[in-house]
């Protein structure tokens, strides 16, 4: 279900006190950003520190995402994150993908 090892979000906290993460969708080849908007700009350059590890959810179609209990995703309304910042992720070990297909 899980690929990556014993990897530990770092410190970051959030406006509400909470800890701070950033959340990706993958369908196909595509990825989204579904959660953790205030740290798109250090996540796209890596100049900044942003929470880790990264979480990415793979859907098996767009039906899938769609019928999520809070509504669904579409990735019309979605940040697009270009495959060369995920490739940078995993080869630093900070991504860690959840078949949604074997979560739910």
């Amino acid at each position: 279900m899980l690929d990556g090892d014993n990897t530990t979000p770092d410190e970051t906290v959030s406006e509400n006190g909470t800890a701070a993460s950033i959340l990706i969708a993958q369908l196909d080849e595509g990825y989204w950003l579904i959660e953790g908007d205030q740290h798109l700009a250090a996540l796209l350059s890596a100049e900044e520190p942003y929470p880790t590890p990264v979480y990415c959810v793979r859907f098996a179609s767009k039906f899938e995402m769609a019928s999520l209990p809070s509504g669904g995703i579409d990735t019309a309304d979605l940040w697009a994150i270009h495959t060369g910042i995920i490739d940078r992720l995993k080869r630093e070990n900070q991504l860690v993908l959840v078949d949604y297909s074997q979560s739910a």
